[in-house]
């Protein structure tokens, strides 16, 4: 294993930290924006260090923090890494079975997240119009199952793509998919 370069996990340093999705991966910009179910096992990238050996990245567990702030990690092939499931701080390998494919434009999508955060329902954000990957994965997606996309937002609800939000609606859906508060 190669030795990298020292650095110090810790949020507001300007390190980006990319979590599993499902089939796919979300980079965000702090610790906080990490969901829970996934800080287990982050990928953390600190643009100021630029002598990583090719295939090698930073793997952290964010589940807690040392004395000083900092969080732990270590070397790890990103080939490992891609292959890995998400991990949760409970060691749980799975992510929410909603997926939110929004726009950061839409007021509709934000009414749509504050409804499932009120209710503390698990979901994944894939915002469309700043993730080009998030756009390509809900069009295969959509063709795949033969659904017409007109715009956002758009749910994969447990592997069931709905458009658009109805409070009602959802509630239904989400009882019916199993998906409740807190799993």
């Amino acid at each position: 294993m190669p030795r990298l370069p020292a650095i110090k996990v810790v949020d507001g340093a300007g390190l980006l930290f990319t979590y599993r999705t499902g089939d796919s991966f979300q980079t965000v910009d702090s610790v906080d924006k990490v969901p829970a179910w996934a800080r287990g096992l982050v990928r953390v990238m600190d643009p100021k260090v630029r002598n990583v050996p090719a295939g090698w990245g930073y793997v952290a567990d964010l589940c807690g923090k040392a004395k000083d702030g900092s969080y732990p990690y270590r070397a790890m092939r990103l080939s490992r890494f891609e292959k890995a499931q998400a991990r949760s701080c409970t060691g749980a390998t799975t992510a929410p079975k909603l997926i939110a494919y929004v726009s950061s434009t839409c007021p509709v999508c934000a009414q749509a997240e504050a409804y499932l955060k009120q209710r503390g329902i698990p979901f994944i954000a894939r915002v469309v119009d700043k993730d080009p990957s998030a756009a390509a994965e809900l069009a295969k997606k959509a063709k795949a199952a033969g659904v017409p996309i007109h715009g956002v937002p758009v749910f994969d609800i447990a592997g069931r793509l709905v458009s658009g939000f109805d409070p009602n609606a959802m509630a239904a859906m989400l009882r019916s998919a199993g998906i409740t508060a807190g799993r």
